[in-house]
C-alpha cells in the first residue's frame, strides 16, 4: 500500500494532490468493496453533487477510476489513497453508505405525436420509482429520500444540457442533442426499457429524371416505425434522433418538398451535393441524366502564384488532357458534362510521388521567399507535367545591387533605392529599377539577400553599406515615422550619418553635428540671474547642461543620485511660464527651494480644493494628479518649460497620467528621477514618449528593436541604445561628484498592532503553527512550502487586515 501511494503522490503532482488532500479532509470517501486484490471506495465531490468509483490494486501498483477527468491520477484516485492510507495507520475501517441504493432513470412517454420527458429515482430494494424534481446539485449529500443515490459525470452533464426542461415536453433541438448521451443510461418508454441509438434516422432521397434534369426528394427511412414531432424516431432498435431537423433550412425544405436540378446544374449536383448526402443519407437513384462518367488519365498540375515576395507553388490532381476534371483542396470537381471515374489509389500515388520527387504536399501552397524562388525557378520550368500560371516565373530575375540615395528637404530624410534595369548576364539598357525603402529594410533586417523591386524581379543588397549605416538608417527613419517629420532629438543622428557618407549638413543642422560627442563638462557656466546659491562644481555644471539644452529644444533627463540636488540645478535653469508636475508630498518643498533661491520667480501653488491657477505666474506648481484631472487645461497652454519631478511616475505608458504628460506642450522638457528604469526598459520609452517624442520610435516597434534584444544579452543593441540616449541623459553619481556628502540613513520606526489587529494575526499564527506541526510530525514532504505560505500571510495580516 505504501508502494502505491508514493506512486500516486509522485504521479499526481503538487496541485493534484493537495486537492485530494482537501477532498480527503471533508470525509468525501466512503468505502465501497474490498477483496484481496483490489479495494473500492466511492469518491463523493460535494460542490458538484457526483459520486466517483475508484479502484486499488495495491498488489499491481495500479489504480482505475470511472470519472471523466483528463488528467490520471486525478483528484478523486489521490483523495481516495490519501483516505484509506489513513485509515489503515488509524486501524479504524472507511466508513461506507448503510443507505439502500438508487438508480437514476430516463423517462420518455407518448403523447399527441410528442415525446414527454421525466427524470425519476428507482429504489433497487423496492423497484418502485419517484419523480425526480429537482436538480442534481441540491443533493449534496448524494442522498434521495432513504437512498444513496449515486450520479455520474454523464448525468451532469445532461443536467448542464436540459437547463430548466429536467421534465415536460423537450425541444426538437434538445432532443438531438440529449439522445447520443443517453445511449449510456438507464431509459424507459412508456414505462418499458429502451435502447437509444446514436445513428440519426429521417430521409431516404429518391432520385428520378425529370425532362433533362433530375428530380430529388426525401422520404422516411422505412426503418423508422413511428416519427415523434419533437425530434426522435423510433425503430426496432430504439430511439433515434432524427436526421432531416440537423439540415439547414435551404436544404430541409428541399428534401421535404422536393426539387427539380436543371441539366446546367447536374455536374455541380453530382460533384458536391450528392457525395454529401450519399454519406449521411440512404440513397435511391433512379435517374438517368445525371453526368456521364468517363475513363481519364490522372496527372498532377503545378499553379505557380505571386505570394508577396516569392513565389507560391500549389500542386493539385488533374483528370483528363485537356482537364475534364480537378481535385482541389480535397474536393472532386468537374469541368464539364463528362465525369471521369475518380481514382483513389492513384491519387495516392501521385500523391506521394510529389513528395519524393519535388517535396511538395498535395493541395497545399509552398511558399518560397525570393532567394529560394530565383534557385528553383529552373527546377520548376523543367515541369512537364499540366501547370498553370508559368509567367509568374518571369518576376524572379535578378538585376544589379542596389545603390542609396539620401536627401534632406522641408524637414523630413528621404532615401531612394536604384538598381541598374539589366538583368545579370544580360545586355538591357541603363534605366533605373526603384525598390521601396521599407522593402529594403524588411530584407535586411529578415537576413534576406535579395529585395523585390518596384517594376518586377529582385536585386541584391548593398550589405557592406547596410552593415556599416543600416542600423542608424533605421533608428531614423522609425523615429521620422511617428509624426511625420525628423524629431529635433534624432537631429544629432542625422548628421553624424551625413558626416559619415561625407554628405554636406544643411546649415540648420550644424547646430546638432557635435552633441553625440559633447562633454558635458566642458560646457561653460553662467550663474543665471537671480540665483541665491552657492552651487558645487558638479551642480554649475549640471546648470550648463541643461541651459545647453534648453537652446536646442531638446528634452533633458537628469538623472543624478539622491541627494546631489537634482531640485536646485533645474531651478537655476527654469525660464519664464514653467510648469512643474511633482509629487503631492514634496510640493511644499519645491514653493519652498524656488523662494529661496530664485526670489525673483513668482509661483503659484495649484493644488487643495479652493486651488486657483495663476497663469501670470512665472512658476506654476501641481500635482500628478491634477495634472491628469485637468490635462485639457494643461495642454491647452505651451509653457515655457515643463518639469516632471520623480518622472518615474509616468512610467506606465498606457497610464493616463503618461498620457496627460506626453500631450503638454512646451518646447523644453525636464524630467527628475534616480531611477529612470526601475523594471524594465519600458520605463525609459515611456519617459522619452514625454522628452523627446519619436526618438525611439512606436512602443511596439521600441519593443521588437530595443527591449527583446537587450534583453536576451545582445550587447550590441545595448552599446547602440546608449549611444543614441547619451546626449539627452545627465547621471553622476555620490560617490563620483561629493564623496564627502554622508551615506543614506535608515532608520527604523515601530508600531504597535491594535487590539483587533492582533487578535486576528494571533488566530492566524495560531491555525498556522497547529497544522504545521502536525503535518510535520506526520513527515509530509510540503511542509517547507505550507510553512513559506503561513509567513507570507501573517506578514499580510501585520500590513493591514483586508
Amino acid at each position: 500500500m505504501e508502494e502505491l501511494f508514493e506512486t500516486i503522490r509522485e504521479e499526481a503532482g503538487r496541485e493534484i494532490w493537495s486537492k485530494g488532500v482537501e477532498l480527503a479532509r471533508q470525509d468525501a470517501v466512503s468505502g465501497a468493496a474490498e477483496s484481496e486484490q483490489e479495494i473500492s471506495l466511492r469518491v463523493f465531490d460535494r460542490s458538484k453533487g457526483i459520486s466517483t468509483l475508484v479502484t486499488l490494486s495495491p498488489s499491481e501498483g495500479d489504480w482505475s477510476r470511472d470519472c471523466s477527468c483528463k488528467v490520471d491520477p486525478c483528484l478523486h484516485v489521490a483523495a481516495a489513497v490519501i483516505a484509506l492510507k489513513r485509515a489503515q495507520e488509524q486501524g479504524i475501517p472507511l466508513p461506507s453508505s448503510k443507505l439502500p441504493t438508487a438508480t437514476l432513470v430516463y423517462a420518455f412517454r407518448r403523447q399527441q405525436g410528442f415525446l414527454d420527458f421525466e427524470r425519476l429515482v428507482l429504489a433497487e430494494d423496492t423497484q418502485k420509482y419517484e419523480i425526480l424534481n429537482v436538480p442534481l446539485m441540491s443533493l449534496v449529500s448524494g442522498q434521495w429520500g432513504s437512498y444513496a443515490l449515486q450520479t455520474r459525470q454523464i448525468d451532469q452533464i445532461i443536467e448542464h444540457l436540459l437547463g430548466g426542461e429536467r421534465r415536460g415536453r423537450l425541444k426538437a433541438a434538445t432532443i438531438i442533442k440529449l439522445m447520443p448521451l443517453l445511449s449510456e443510461c438507464v431509459v424507459t418508454l412508456d414505462g418499458q426499457p429502451c435502447a437509444i441509438d446514436k445513428e440519426a434516422l429521417g430521409l431516404t432521397i429518391q432520385i428520378r429524371d425529370e425532362g433533362l434534369g433530375i428530380h430529388v426528394i426525401g422520404k422516411k427511412d422505412p426503418r423508422i416505425l413511428e416519427s415523434f414531432h419533437n425530434g426522435a424516431v423510433r425503430t426496432e432498435r430504439g430511439l433515434h434522433p432524427q436526421a432531416d431537423l440537423q439540415l439547414g433550412p435551404l436544404d430541409l425544405d428541399l428534401l421535404r418538398n422536393g426539387h427539380t436540378y436543371p441539366l446546367r446544374d447536374l455536374e455541380r449536383f453530382a460533384s458536391e451535393k450528392l457525395p454529401e448526402w450519399e454519406r449521411r443519407f440512404k440513397i435511391e437513384n433512379r435517374a438517368k441524366n445525371l453526368p456521364e462518367f468517363v475513363s481519364a488519365d490522372l496527372d498532377l498540375e503545378l499553379e505557380f502564384l505571386r505570394g508577396g515576395d516569392g513565389l507560391i507553388v500549389r500542386a493539385g490532381l488533374v483528370y483528363g488532357d485537356p482537364p475534364v476534371a480537378r481535385v482541389t483542396e480535397g474536393v472532386f470537381r468537374p469541368l464539364g458534362r463528362k465525369v471521369p471515374v475518380r481514382d483513389h489509389d492513384g491519387e495516392k500515388r501521385l500523391k506521394d510521388e510529389l513528395w519524393r520527387q519535388w517535396g511538395l504536399e498535395l493541395h497545399q501552397d509552398r511558399y518560397y521567399p525570393p532567394s529560394e524562388a530565383i534557385k528553383l525557378q529552373g527546377n520548376f520550368r523543367r515541369w512537364r507535367g499540366p501547370a498553370r500560371g508559368w509567367e509568374q516565373l518571369d518576376q524572379f530575375r535578378i538585376y544589379e545591387d542596389l545603390l542609396p540615395g539620401i536627401s534632406w528637404h522641408d524637414g523630413r530624410l528621404d532615401l531612394s533605392w536604384a538598381s541598374s534595369d539589366g538583368a545579370e548576364g544580360s545586355a538591357a539598357g541603363s534605366s533605373k529599377r526603384q525598390a521601396a525603402t521599407a522593402a529594403v529594410i524588411k530584407a535586411w533586417e529578415t537576413g534576406q539577400s535579395l529585395v523585390p523591386l518596384l517594376e518586377g524581379g529582385f536585386a541584391r543588397l548593398p550589405t557592406d553599406w547596410l552593415q556599416r549605416y543600416g542600423s542608424l538608417m533605421r533608428d531614423l527613419l522609425r523615429a521620422q515615422e511617428e509624426k511625420g517629420e525628423m524629431p529635433r532629438a534624432a537631429l544629432p543622428q542625422l548628421v553624424e550619418l551625413m558626416d559619415a557618407l561625407n554628405l554636406e549638413a544643411p546649415p540648420d543642422l550644424r547646430s546638432f553635428a557635435r552633441l553625440q560627442a559633447l562633454d558635458w563638462n566642458s560646457l561653460p557656466y553662467s550663474e543665471p540671474e537671480g540665483l541665491k546659491a552657492v552651487l558645487r562644481p558638479y551642480q554649475q555644471k549640471g546648470v550648463a547642461w541643461l541651459v545647453h539644452m534648453r537652446k536646442l529644444e531638446l528634452g533633458a533627463l537628469l538623472a543624478d543620485d539622491m541627494g546631489l540636488g537634482k531640485t536646485v540645478q533645474t531651478i537655476a535653469a527654469l525660464p519664464p511660464q514653467s510648469l512643474v508636475i511633482a509629487p503631492t508630498s514634496v510640493l511644499p518643498n519645491w514653493q519652498k527651494e524656488i523662494q529661496r533661491f530664485r526670489p525673483d520667480l513668482t509661483v503659484c501653488l495649484y493644488h487643495g480644493s479652493q486651488r486657483e491657477i495663476d497663469f501670470k505666474a512665472d512658476v506654476i506648481l501641481s500635482s500628478y494628479g491634477l495634472l491628469r484631472q485637468d490635462q485639457e487645461m494643461f495642454a491647452a497652454r505651451t509653457w515655457g518649460a515643463v518639469v516632471l519631478d520623480e518622472a518615474q511616475m509616468i512610467k506606465n505608458p498606457e497610464s493616463k497620467v503618461a498620457l496627460a504628460a506626453q500631450a503638454l506642450q512646451a518646447p523644453f522638457r525636464v524630467a527628475l528621477s534616480g531611477t529612470p528604469v526601475e523594471n524594465r526598459l519600458d520605463d525609459l520609452w515611456s519617459l522619452f514618449a514625454f522628452l523627446n517624442p519619436g526618438l525611439l520610435g512606436g512602443r511596439k516597434d521600441f519593443r521588437e528593436r530595443w527591449s527583446r534584444p537587450i534583453e536576451e544579452g545582445e550587447e550590441a543593441v545595448a552599446q547602440r541604445l546608449r549611444q543614441t540616449i547619451k546626449p539627452f541623459v545627465l547621471r553622476r553619481l555620490k560617490q563620483e561628484v561629493a564623496p564627502e556628502l554622508p551615506p543614506r540613513i535608515e532608520k527604523p520606526l515601530y508600531c504597535e498592532l491594535s487590539p483587533e489587529e492582533r487578535r486576528l494575526y494571533e488566530a492566524i499564527f495560531a491555525s498556522s503553527r497547529q497544522d504545521l506541526v502536525e503535518k510535520i510530525e506526520a513527515g509530509a514532504s510540503s511542509s517547507v512550502f505550507e510553512a513559506l505560505e503561513a509567513l507570507l500571510r501573517m506578514r499580510q495580516a501585520c500590513c493591514h487586515p483586508a
